[in-house]
C-alpha cells in the first residue's frame, strides 16, 4: 500500500489510538485494518428519493471514505433532489 494513505489516515489512526487500544498501537496496523474494512450502504427509493434522504447518504459515504473504509452502495437511480 503507498505511503501516502498511511500519511492521509495518520490523525485518524492517532485518534483510535488514544480512545479505543491505548498508547504505543501500532498506527500502520490501525489503518490497514480500517482498508481492510468494507461498510455496504443499503437504502431504497423512498429513503433516498428526498433531499434529506440524499443528504444523509451523502455525508455517511464520506464519513465512511474518509475513516478509510471501503463502501459498497446498494441504493437505487433517482434524480438528485435540491428542494
Amino acid at each position: 500500500m503507498s505511503d501516502d494513505i498511511y500519511e492521509a489516515l495518520a490523525r485518524t489512526a492517532l485518534l483510535l489510538e488514544l480512545d479505543i487500544f491505548g498508547n504505543g498501537a501500532d498506527h500502520r496496523a490501525i489503518i490497514d485494518g480500517l482498508r481492510a474494512t468494507a461498510a455496504r450502504i443499503i437504502t431504497d427509493r423512498a429513503n433516498v428519493s428526498s433531499p434529506a434522504g440524499q443528504t444523509a447518504l451523502t455525508t455517511l459515504y464520506r464519513q465512511l471514505a474518509m475513516m478509510g473504509l471501503q463502501v459498497d452502495l446498494d441504493v437505487p437511480h433517482v434524480d438528485p433532489r435540491g428542494d
